[in-house]
């Protein structure tokens, strides 16, 4: 026997469903870390604090009551109480997590237009990953690797990588952050790389700027190139390599100085098929050799065949995840590629249905929810007959 569940309401840009609490948003005023927060967030009534409950400001009333009206015998100020709510609003990192993405939201002002690139936007990537992050254009890829990579900041929401919040650093944190932490490949070759240096020497830029000794740098850029296949190349210009090694060669510019997280936009947008599959043969070495974690967004469809986990952003939001797992036969025993697709639910219990249901069973506006056993149905809000005589459940 079904269960039902309740109804809830389909948002018109994307096809969301609720299953948990509303959330409520205070408005977008003072420090940038305060916005988009629930309703236990609410920023601070200075009317419940001492002065307003019977206690007197004159320090001569304070003192005759007991109290001392010195800083150290003070409570905690405004400031203090919004420190605390901040540090209870970044998630608790897990010592295997590298990114923890929590409700990020981007939006972009122009004069009187406002483009919402990210809508509380959530993802996690563990150390030592090697994913892919695909969508549609305007989906949102390119700001998320934007705010990763220190470039930008949210309008609302937490970021953290390796353990260091992203909202709250200083100009000179943020520098230190993208010389040591990450790493950046472009998808243009010529963005990657000065043309007058040699690739052994474009290598060594990073290496320069954290003053790094000459030796240690003529080493470490001569073992990344022979890593991506470039040993022989370290003498040449860029104008002299090809696309490829010219890639190449960016990608050992983005591991000059180690970092824990390597980012890549549309790496291969300039190569074609063969050159591309060969790109991503180098991310995988990398990614395996040096273990590094490695985050690339492409609109590449065969870039899912060489990594373990794809997540498909749709609308700002991370849609549906794509996970690949080796698992052995049971009447060979060899191993056999296994791809499972998940819808994404998050912690305010969203989720975005794939476009193709959607439109397979014309879902719109609303839809009816039902407990069935094990799993929850999805029905349209305004059924023609039964929901076991239509049978059209999710």
């Amino acid at each position: 026997m079904s269960q039902s569940v309740g109804s809830v309401e389909k948002d018109h840009s994307a096809s969301v469903i609720s299953l948990g609490p509303p959330i409520v948003v205070v408005p977008q005023t003072g420090d940038r870390s305060q916005r988009g927060r629930s309703s236990a967030t609410t920023p601070i009534d200075t009317t419940l604090l001492p002065s307003a409950t019977g206690l007197s400001s004159s320090t001569s009333e304070l003192s005759s009551r007991g109290v001392d009206p010195s800083p150290t015998g003070a409570g905690p100020s405004l400031a203090d109480l919004q420190a605390r709510a901040r540090a209870r609003h970044v998630p608790a990192p897990d010592a295997d997590v590298l990114v923890v993405c929590d409700g990020l939201v981007r939006i972009f002002q122009s004069d009187a237009v406002e483009v919402v690139a990210l809508q509380g936007l959530d993802l996690q990537v563990r150390r030592g990953e090697m994913i892919a992050i695909v969508g549609a254009s305007g989906s949102g890829k390119s700001t998320l690797l934007g705010i990763l990579s220190g470039l930008d900041t949210p309008t609302a929401g937490s970021v953290t990588v390796d353990g260091q919040n992203l909202l709250t650093m200083t100009a000179a944190q943020r520098l230190a952050y993208r010389r040591s932490t990450v790493g950046f490949v472009f998808q243009q070759t010529g963005a990657n790389l000065l043309g007058y240096l040699t690739a052994a020497e474009n290598v060594e830029v990073p290496l320069r700027a954290t003053g790094t000794p000459s030796k240690a740098r003529r080493e470490r850029a001569r073992y990344l190139l022979d890593i991506v296949g470039l040993a022989d190349q370290a003498d040449r210009r860029p104008g002299e390599l090809s696309g490829g090694q010219q890639q190449r060669v960016a990608i050992a510019v983005a591991l000059a100085n180690d970092p824990a997280l390597v980012l890549a936009d549309e790496p291969t947008g300039e190569l074609d098929f063969a050159t591309a599959q060969e790109i991503y043969d180098v991310f995988a070495e990398v990614n395996a050799r040096l273990g590094v974690t490695v985050v690339i967004v492409t609109h590449d469809i065969a870039v899912a065949e060489k990594v373990d986990r794809t997540v498909a952003i749709r609308d700002g939001r991370t849609a549906s995840e794509v996970l690949r797992t080796s698992q052995e036969t049971a009447d060979t025993g060899e191993s056999a590629r296994v791809t499972q697709e998940y819808a994404v639910l998050d912690r305010n219990g969203r989720l975005q249905l794939p476009s193709e249901l959607v439109e397979a069973l014309g879902l719109r506006h609303r839809v009816r929810l039902e407990l069935a056993g094990d799993h929850i149905r999805i029905w349209p809000a305004e059924p023609t007959g039964t929901p076991d005589a239509k049978g059209a459940g999710a």
